[in-house]
């Protein structure tokens, strides 16, 4: 499972892209209201969602526009979606299909899973734990959503982003059924894109619960790990194996992982290479003696039945020829971490494998805990079931 956003310290770093945020902070609130009544007074310059109720002007409709946004009774919302295009949904919101894991994920997060009546194939097969305690059917692949079983849900939105189904929107016209483009995964974690569907779907408070959880557990990684000179923060190395393809590569500067990377006080060596993820040269990598190594694992997570999957990738990266010259490897400082462990969940076990002096305070365990059982509602222990990270730290 991956839940993935903006790389933003806190979650008031963003816009609230939803048409009535005049003011554009990351919330609709009295302030809007009032900066509304600045503009119909000419004493306020109109913004891009000054226009709550998307009419094309602006006059006391969006002011009560905005109050039913406030008070949760409002039937039409118009946000920007992932796309970067103005869409409109109809309220309120009973049945959804869920298109990818991150999409279940967020309606997890939001206490809205119980009403998902459909799932793409692909995360229907391959999260079990991701979908347990929700009755819902498969409709197709998420490229080509089977249109004939979602008619049959009956449901009110298509929940998916910005590659799934291209032509959904037009296969779905005039059935009553909306679509609505949000992207919850990679390459960050969007709270934006949570704070947007937590409006459409009237889950507000849960939205704030998880976005306090979330920015309370950075500031207490940024707290320590910003105090860092360069020459405190390890040299460190990501080796990611890319599946049946046999190649070896490693994270340039852009990626999730280096971000995560120096967030949690470490420097990527691999930051000055070309691409996104190049491949990885092991001679260069013997020329740069990492500190640490950070293996980089899709096999694992919570559905795993090889508890071992992760040992398997750390005995294959120790087994590289010249690696034993590594100072990394003497000193055992070489960490597998599952590819999906959720945010901040994978930022709490990066820091803890490369400070772990530095937060002895810190179980990223626990973290990972207490997001599955409190925003997930998983029945799920992350000590005994599942692999996430190797070896245990």
């Amino acid at each position: 499972m991956a839940f993935c956003m903006l790389q933003a310290v806190n979650a008031s770093d963003f816009t609230l892209n939803i048409f009535g945020n005049a003011n554009m902070d990351d919330t609709i609130d009295e302030n809007d209201v009032a900066y509304v009544d600045g503009v119909i007074k000419g004493t306020n310059a109109a913004t891009n969602l000054s226009d709550a109720n998307y009419d094309g002007k602006i006059d006391s409709q969006d002011i009560d526009q905005i109050k039913s946004i406030i008070s949760g009774t409002e039937k039409e919302l118009t946000f920007v979606n992932v796309l970067g295009k103005n869409s409109t949904v109809h309220l309120p919101i009973g049945k959804i299909v869920a298109v990818h894991s991150s999409t279940v994920e967020a309606l997890r997060i939001l206490n809205k899973y119980n009403d998902i009546v459909g799932i793409d194939e692909w995360t229907y097969s391959n999260y079990p734990t991701l979908r347990s305690s929700i009755d819902a059917q498969s409709v197709g692949a998420y490229a080509d959503l089977d249109v004939e079983t979602i008619l049959k849900l009956k449901p009110d939105v298509v929940i998916c982003s910005r590659s799934h189904d291209p032509s959904i929107e037009k296969k779905l016209a005039d059935t009553g059924i909306d679509v609505v483009r949000l992207s919850f995964s990679t390459p960050d974690p969007n709270l934006s894109a949570l704070r947007i569907l937590s409006y459409i779907i009237n889950k507000k408070d849960e939205a704030s619960d998880y976005v306090n959880w979330h920015d309370d557990i950075l500031e207490r990684l940024l707290e320590k790990t910003s105090a860092l000179s360069e020459d405190e923060k390890p040299k460190a190395l990501w080796i990611r194996f890319a599946g049946d393809s046999g190649k070896v590569t490693t994270c340039g500067s852009i990626t999730p992982q280096s971000k995560n990377l120096v967030l949690a006080g470490g420097r990527n060596i691999a930051a000055n290479l070309k691409g996104e993820y190049p491949e990885l040269d092991k001679e260069w990598a013997l020329e740069q003696n990492p500190d640490v190594i950070l293996g980089f694992s899709f096999s694992g997570g919570y559905d795993t039945e090889n508890p071992d999957v992760l040992k398997e990738c750390y005995e294959n990266i120790v087994n590289m020829s010249g690696f034993d010259k590594l100072s990394a490897v003497k000193n055992g400082k070489i960490f597998v971490v599952y590819s999906a462990l959720g945010d901040p969940c994978d930022k709490a076990y990066i820091a803890k494998c490369l400070h772990p002096d530095l937060f002895t305070d810190m179980d990223p365990a626990a973290i990972q805990q207490e997001y599955v059982s409190k925003f997930l509602h998983l029945d799920f222990d992350v000590k005994t079931q599942g692999a996430f990270v190797y070896p245990q730290i």
